[in-house]
């Protein structure tokens, strides 16, 4: 609990230095803004030590106090495959070892800032999320999963482009610290989708 409310402090604390901002500037209304995109996830540190990258997926959604700021909640599905390495050292211990896989969801609230450049869109953002994690061994043709929770945190920035008046493609990258114990569990994305303001 200590670790989830310290955790908490880094998008409110976001959020309040912003606010003086809010006041001052010109209020378009809030609206809200849906998101989909598709991307690649490449883990890192003792995570990229057995693992390769994945196809990811994920589905955003953001309510934007005005045109620049925002509070977004998205989710996410990684799927990574034990690397050469790692299934060579499972098979030395058992043979009939045929595959091994690590499922990581992570749900992440973040705060956004959007910032204008000519006809684009910049974008930066952080929070933090809860990611859900399943380990999936197939051996001699049975599945053994173990399932874990952790809090963690994130970061990116990306681009905007307009492509309609309500309809933009994206485009962005991100980093993904999860808090597991003894070892670091990290991943790196990049993305493309489509978002739509309401």
């Amino acid at each position: 609990m200590k670790k989830f409310l310290a955790l908490l402090t880094v998008p409110l604390a976001l959020v309040l230095c912003a606010a003086p901002g809010f006041a001052q500037m010109e209020m378009g209304g809030p609206m809200w803004a849906f998101g989909a995109n598709v991307g690649y996830a490449l883990p890192m540190g003792d995570f990229g030590d057995a693992y390769d990258g994945a196809i990811s997926a994920g589905v955003t959604g953001c309510y934007m106090f005005n045109e620049q700021y925002g509070l977004e909640l998205g989710v996410d599905w990684n799927k990574f495959s034990a690397n050469d390495d790692l299934m060579d050292a499972l098979q030395a211990l058992d043979p009939g070892v045929e595959d091994m896989t690590m499922q990581i969801i992570p749900v992440m609230l973040d705060f956004v800032g959007t910032f204008p450049a000519g006809d684009l869109m910049l974008y930066a953002k952080g929070g933090i999320g809860m990611y859900f994690m399943t380990l999936e061994c197939t051996c001699d043709g049975d599945s053994d999963t173990e399932s874990e929770s952790e809090f963690g945190m994130n970061g990116g920035v990306g681009l905007k482009v307009p492509i309609a008046e309500t309809t933009m493609f994206t485009v962005g990258v991100a980093f993904h610290h999860i808090l597991t114990e003894d070892e670091s569990t990290q991943y790196f994305g990049i993305n493309a989708g489509v978002g739509f303001l309401f």
